[in-house]
C-alpha cells in the first residue's frame, strides 16, 4: 500500500546534509529505488550539490533516495580484462558486489548507470559489458537499514510504499 508520509518527503534539510557530505568528500553514492517497479534499483555517483539537484529533480515521484557518504566502491579504474581479473581476485569473499559507471557526462545530466551481483560469474558478466568504460566496484553497501550517521534517505513527493 502506498501512503503519503511528509517526513519521508525530500526536505532542505536532506538537500543541505548531502551538499556537506559532497563537499566533506568529493561525492556521494546515490541509490534510486523506484516505486513501481518491483524493487529496480538505480545507482549513480554525484559529485556536486548540483548533480545532486538535478538527479533530483529528473526522478518520478516516489523514488527512494538513498545517499551513503564516505568512500563507496573503492576498485577503481578502466575495465579492461586485467581490471576484471583483479577485482574478482579482490571480491571473492563478499556474497553480493556492486559496480557502477564512473563515465563522463554532459554537466547536470546523470545517467544512472549501475549493477548489483550476487556471484563471482555474475560480476564477471557485469564487468565486461563495461570494457573500456572508467567504474567503480566494491561489496554493495547495506542499505537496507535506517538512517544513520553515513546514510540518509528520503522518498520524493514524500510517497512512500514497498518497493
Amino acid at each position: 500500500m502506498t501512503t503519503y508520509a511528509p517526513e519521508r518527503d525530500i526536505s532542505p534539510q536532506f538537500v543541505s546534509q548531502v551538499s556537506q557530505w559532497i563537499w566533506e568528500s568529493g561525492e556521494v553514492l546515490v541509490i534510486l529505488r523506484y516505486l513501481a517497479s518491483a524493487g529496480a534499483k538505480d545507482y549513480v555517483f554525484c559529485r556536486s550539490p548540483e548533480e545532486f539537484a538535478s538527479l533530483v529533480e529528473s526522478v518520478a515521484t516516489g523514488t527512494d533516495i538513498i545517499v551513503l557518504k564516505e568512500n563507496q566502491l573503492p576498485i577503481r579504474g578502466i575495465c579492461t580484462a586485467s581490471f576484471i581479473e583483479n577485482v574478482l581476485g579482490e571480491l571473492a569473499r563478499h556474497e553480493e558486489c556492486l559496480a557502477v559507471s564512473l563515465e563522463t557526462r554532459e554537466p547536470r545530466h546523470l545517467k544512472p548507470s549501475g549493477y548489483m551481483s550476487d556471484s563471482p560469474e555474475y560480476l564477471k558478466e557485469i564487468l565486461e559489458d563495461m570494457l573500456g568504460e572508467e567504474v567503480a566496484v566494491g561489496p554493495c553497501p547495506n542499505f537496507n537499514v535506517d538512517d544513520h550517521e553515513t546514510m540518509i534517505s528520503a522518498s520524493k513527493g514524500g510517497v512512500d510504499g514497498p518497493r
